[in-house]
């Protein structure tokens, strides 16, 4: 069902700002009136990750902190207000307690616990979120939060390792361009002026340096400014919903080992949500678009919806993975064991373990291929330090010696 960002006045005067579903936007206006709402305005989010922002953003730490003790609080019968209020308890200071404090005083309003999640959007992925609002409609939210808990170590886990990785050769690299600018804001001009008064031919090599050192500036500043437009173009491509946001996700898939990566991401929250609703009594063809909610990378939801729609016709669940040609045959192929079995629930868990693993190894090849890549260049612009800066120097000098 369509989504709708509503802005409503409630009994007290007071506005509040929820996202709710609702087949029309006549229907929602009924039912937001029979919930004692002044709808004030209405729209249509036509984004499927176009959420309320609070201008607030969690680590992922403080999002795994928070995950890891709500499962166990509601894992030992508490419901969730009162595991929320033990929270606040616990954490009586920090971020925590300050994410919490917040989505209570959303639920306050009003809002559902999953609507009020939403208005986290960049600190809670749709996974998260869409799993979250599962979870409340089933009942089972202990259940989900476990999973989540689990599903966060892993992704915090992956995440940690390959910051680690690149952490040491990119504080490398910001040294190197720190030195490079440093010499020619500082040094560069005060030699300049030092050599200005020699004879004509020092003069000249010093303003030849300069000029090299103007260059390489000048096509550093502009390869700069077409990196910055070009992420941008990206970025805004990214939020948009057309046909040139799915030529980006069909070409990013095809990078070298960045697109392997990206669709190992994306298969594994796919497998982990399937996984999970499947495990849960939802049929396969309920799941699907629930699961493909999860999905940032729009070629890949494309495909679900046209599984789905092909699940839907009578066709069975491994042909249509087989005839998708973005998701690997090893997903179809398993599916027709899970036919057979019976058991597509667990066949589910058994391919997120595998792309789990595979997430494992193909981010440290991930990290093999760039450490040596960083390494090369920070190489490059210290050789280009070299001829740039000391160079011209040890020529002025052997001149002056002349």
């Amino acid at each position: 069902m369509p989504l709708y960002n509503c802005k409503l006045a409630d009994n007290t005067g007071k506005t509040i700002q929820i996202i709710k579903e609702a087949p029309n936007e006549e229907s929602l206006i009924l039912e937001l009136m029979q919930q004692k709402f002044s709808p004030l305005k209405i729209r249509e989010i036509k984004s499927k990750e176009e959420t309320i922002s609070t201008g607030k953003r969690f680590s992922q730490t403080v999002i795994l902190e928070f995950t890891e003790t709500l499962s166990l609080l509601l894992s030992s019968g508490l419901s969730l207000k009162d595991a929320l209020d033990v929270i606040k308890t616990i954490f009586t200071k920090g971020p925590v307690n300050k994410l919490t404090n917040t989505l209570v005083e959303k639920i306050k309003k009003g809002d559902s616990f999953h609507q009020a999640l939403d208005k986290y959007s960049t600190s809670f992925p749709p996974l998260y979120r869409g799993l979250v609002k599962i979870g409340q409609k089933i009942g089972s939210l202990e259940t989900i939060f476990a999973r989540l808990a689990d599903y966060l170590r892993e992704s915090k886990k992956i995440k940690d390792k390959l910051m680690n990785a690149l952490s040491n050769p990119l504080m490398t690299i910001g040294f190197a361009i720190a030195c490079v600018v440093g010499m020619a804001v500082f040094i560069f001009p005060r030699l300049k002026d030092i050599f200005s008064q020699l004879q004509a031919d020092v003069s000249s090599q010093i303003t030849n340096s300069m000029a090299m050192v103007n260059t390489f500036f000048v096509f550093g500043g502009i390869f700069l400014v077409f990196l910055i437009i070009f992420i941008i173009a990206v970025y805004f491509i990214r939020r948009s919903t057309g046909p040139l946001r799915l030529q980006l996700d069909k070409l990013l898939l095809r990078i070298p080992i960045f697109g392997k990566i990206l669709y190992l991401q994306e298969s594994l929250n796919f497998l982990f949500a399937m996984e999970t609703l499947t495990g849960s009594g939802f049929a396969v063809e309920d799941a699907l678009p629930e699961a493909g909610k999860v999905l940032s990378n729009m070629a890949l939801s494309s495909g679900i919806d046209k599984i789905r729609q092909r699940v839907i016709k009578g066709d069975h669940l491994s042909t249509s993975f087989l005839n998708d040609p973005f998701f690997e045959e090893r997903i179809g192929r398993w599916m027709s064991i899970g036919e057979r079995s019976g058991k597509v629930d667990l066949v589910f868990g058994q391919l997120r373990q595998y792309y789990q693993e595979e997430m494992d190894k193909w981010s440290t090849r991930f990290m093999g291929v760039v450490e040596p890549m960083l390494t090369v260049f920070v190489g490059i612009i210290i050789i280009g330090f070299i001829f740039i800066f000391f160079l011209p120097i040890f020529s002025i000098y052997q001149a002056i010696q002349y």
